[in-house]
């Protein structure tokens, strides 16, 4: 065969194999079209994740085989394999529904390219994200029993119906799925649910989360209504007057008002804390309404433990006593045993325990008709005590100064301290026991030195008393000031001013005594140097000390009396009057000379620089008079000689 011959023949097959390619290029765009591409994209992304089911992809875990792995970027045909769709008519297809759950199936479900999507459905898996935020034609979704920590539906506000129970999300908004009418997000960590924008709901069911407020106002359509297993201590369901079913037990519920909820057919209310009287309204209600036996499950309530005192009546719950034609019942058990019935007397719905101890009182009553596997049965724990005989104190205070020793519940005496200007004290005593009186707390005036208090606790028994003793010191006043300053004859040069000490007084020579007289700012305070002080010719230095009340603070006012000279007789007795020795240790002589004659009675007094007269009696003056004066204290005193022609004035000294 010749070249040219052989050319020809592989054109010819060129042309042959590139025919069959295209036909076959031609055939898979026409495969392409049939579906679309976001959702197919979307359906690869999630299929080859894998699955909960060791070695295995989520494609395996919904009908594919590894071998339609491989073809499906180039062939729709595993497309027919994968359980669950449901396509629209459009062209190409989309997505429009997605069942999903119950396949072991993992990994993030990114559901944003299936944008025709109304329903999906893929509960019962182990999947830990869901995005579904471009799916807003999104009508149903089932994604409960995965693993879900969060959940946004805010752009899905076509959503009617939402399953997302048992995840472990901890938050939930639902304020933009306003045409909402079932929700089921029970079985997660919800601490809180808002549901004030979902008027159209008739079935909620948030049970066993951690809510503990509910607020289903809003939602009138609802007609059941599970919230048990919470920690909800109040439910209102008033304007929920279509309501048929409620489940609302394992809360702490002390109330249940179901009277507004007269369609009621079932109730399930166990292991609450529930008055019979909320449980007889509402078996009333479903009894009306001619409700299965197995509907009714009111179960245990258990009110909170009380303490009752001996021998007081109780008045337990009076409202509670009778229903219908039957009286409420009651069981009382001391460790789950009968109590003795003379521990206890039951009357007109009253105990009154007789014995020190622990009590169950369980309450039961023939008209409350309910599921007979879950009888209506209130229970309270009681605790009998005698009369508290604790006379203690909690705590003890005072408004200024701190208590020594610090405050000990027993200790019972202590001091405080508080400086002069305190003039009142509050004393705030706690009791230990409430119910103990306490006397001889309160605002308490104070006086210089020690105040003594005490406060008396009497037990709630009335019989045992405790003294808590505080003795207050207050300090005595340190002030030593005069607030005035007097002298009969003359004027004081300065003016009297507390805090000047030391003044002049001029007087004539006719003056032969002065009185000085000071005043204590502090009428505690004591004043030596006041009173009537003889005068010499010349100076007099006379000193007014003042002693505070504390006994240690003094100051000395200082007043220089200037008495003027005069001349004539008086001058002739003072000359021939001398007094020796000066200084003397004792003795003093006196000797009136030969001038003086005819000057008489001559009387001798002794005066101290204070005024005090030290002469034991009166003396006349002899030619050769003596004075024993040892019985004085060191000292300068004054010799103060009367005459009839005038008064002589000598300063002596004492040893």
């Amino acid at each position: 065969m010749n070249n040219k011959f052989r050319f020809c023949k592989n054109r010819e097959k060129y042309f042959v194999s590139f025919a069959i390619a295209c036909l076959i290029m031609s055939s898979l765009t026409v495969f392409s079209q049939t579906y679309h591409e976001d959702d197919k994209e979307g359906l690869r992304a999630f299929l080859r994740q894998p699955s909960a089911v060791e070695g295995e992809i989520n494609a395996q875990r919904l009908g594919l085989t590894l071998t339609d792995t491989l073809n499906w970027t180039t062939s729709e045909g595993w497309i027919e394999n994968v359980a669950g769709l449901t396509w629209n008519t459009e062209t190409p297809k989309r997505l429009n529904s997605i069942e999903h759950s119950w396949k072991n199936l993992a990994g993030n479900l990114g559901a944003t390219k299936w944008t025709a999507l109304t329903y999906l459905g893929c509960g019962g898996n182990q999947l830990t994200a869901l995005d579904i935020s471009a799916n807003t034609a999104l009508i149903d979704l089932y994604c409960g029993y995965n693993q879900l920590t969060a959940l946004d539906v805010s752009t899905n506000t076509e959503l009617t119906v939402l399953n997302c129970l048992l995840n472990q999300l901890t938050a939930l908004d639902v304020s933009t799925n306003t045409v909402l009418t079932f929700l089921d997000c029970g079985y997660n960590q919800l601490t809180a649910l808002d549901v004030s924008t979902n008027t159209a709901l008739t079935v909620l069911y948030c049970l066993f989360n951690q809510l503990t407020a509910l607020d289903v106002s809003a939602d009138t359509a609802l007609i059941d209504l599970d919230c048990g297993g919470n920690q909800l201590t109040a439910l209102d369901v008033s304007a929920n007057t279509a309501l048929i079913g409620l489940g609302c037990g394992y809360n702490q519920l002390t109330t249940l008002d179901v009277s507004a909820n007269t369609a009621l057919i079932g109730l399930q209310c166990i292991y609450n804390q529930l008055q019979l009287s909320d449980i007889y309204v509402a078996s009333e209600i479903l009894e009306n309404n001619n409700a299965e036996m197995y509907s009714r499950t009111f179960g245990y309530q258990t009110r909170p433990p009380r303490n009752v005192e001996l021998n007081v009546e109780v008045n337990n719950t009076p409202a509670q006593n009778h229903f219908g034609s039957y009286d409420t019942q009651y069981e009382v058990t001391q460790n789950g045993y009968p109590a003795p019935t003379s521990a206890y007397t039951v009357a007109n719905g009253n105990i009154t325990f007789h014995t020190l101890g622990t009590y169950t009182v369980a309450m039961t009553n023939e008209a409350i008709i309910s599921n007979p596997a879950y009888p209506a049965v209130v229970s309270i724990d009681y605790t009998v005590i005698g009369q508290n005989t604790d006379a203690t104190l909690s705590n003890l205070t005072v408004s200024t100064g701190t208590l020594t020793p610090a405050f000990n519940s027993n200790t019972y005496n202590y001091t405080v301290n508080v400086a002069y200007s305190v003039t009142s004290i509050t004393l705030t005593a706690t009791p230990t026991d409430p119910n103990a009186t306490v006397v001889g707390a309160g605002l308490k005036n104070l006086t210089t030195g020690a105040n003594n208090f005490t406060i008396t606790v009497t037990a709630q028994d009335g019989i045992t008393t405790l003294n808590y003793n505080i003795t207050v010191n207050r300090t005595l006043n340190s002030d030593a000031t005069l607030s005035n300053l007097t002298v009969s004859t003359g004027t004081l040069t300065p003016a009297f001013n507390s805090n000047t000490y030391n003044y002049t007084v001029d007087v004539e020579y006719s003056v032969t005594e002065i009185t000085i007289t000071g005043t204590a700012t502090d009428p505690n305070a004591t004043v030596v140097g006041n009173g009537l002080k003889p005068l010499v010719v010349g100076e007099n230095i006379f000193t007014i000390t003042i002693t505070a009340a504390d006994g240690v603070t003094t100051l000395n006012y200082n007043v220089t009396v200037n008495r003027a000279d005069d001349v004539g007789i008086i001058e002739i007795v003072t000359e021939k009057i001398n007094i020796y020795p000066n200084p003397t240790t004792g003795e003093l002589r006196i000797e009136n000379g030969e001038n003086n004659k005819g000057i008489n009675p001559l009387v001798i007094e002794i005066f101290d620089i204070y005024g005090r007269n030290h002469t034991p009696h009166t003396s006349y003056l002899t030619p050769h008079t003596s004075l024993d004066i040892s019985h004085l204290a060191s000292g300068i005193y004054f010799v103060k000689i009367t005459t009839e022609a005038g008064v002589v004035v000598k300063k002596v000294v004492k040893e």
